[in-house]
């Protein structure tokens, strides 16, 4: 499935920039009765993080916090406050087995919780807002960590 080796790691992290969102976002589970209420937020247009995931046992949104409205709110059971770190990779490497591993292995002993959202060639990293800025430092350290 993907390439793992300390070299393809190290290759990956210096080919990337780490990006924080200006946007705050919510990262809530839904009530189901409120499907498509969610839905209607979702449109084509080029914007920042949205994410609907449903499987069988819960529907998780990811919206900026300005679109949560009223409305929407009240179908939401559980929701947490974070920033988004977008993983940016200017190669179209293969999938490097081992590259999340190795962010979880840097913020893990920070105390700094996350949730992964992988799209197809990029990745993005939710924080709790006040740990944001700290994550974003550590990750560009462990850029310029593998450059050198």
């Amino acid at each position: 499935m993907g390439i793992f080796s300390k070299e393809t790691i190290k290759k990956s992290f210096k080919e990337t920039d780490f990006v924080l969102s200006d946007n705050t976002f919510i990262f809530a589970k839904l009530k189901y009765d409120g499907l498509e209420i969610a839905r209607e937020k979702f449109n084509f247009s080029r914007s920042d993080l949205k994410i609907l995931s449903i499987d069988q046992k819960e529907i998780t949104l990811i919206l900026p916090k300005d679109e949560v409205d009223e409305h929407l709110n009240k179908y939401i059971i559980e929701k947490e406050i974070v920033k988004s770190i977008y993983c940016d990779t200017h190669k179209d490497y293969p999938t490097c087995t081992g590259y999340l591993w190795k962010i979880l292995e840097c913020l893990s002993p920070e105390d700094i919780g996350v949730y992964v959202f992988g799209a197809y060639r990029s990745d993005h990293i939710l924080v709790a807002t006040d740990d944001a800025q700290k994550a974003l430092k550590i990750l560009r350290k462990l850029k310029k960590d593998s450059s050198s």
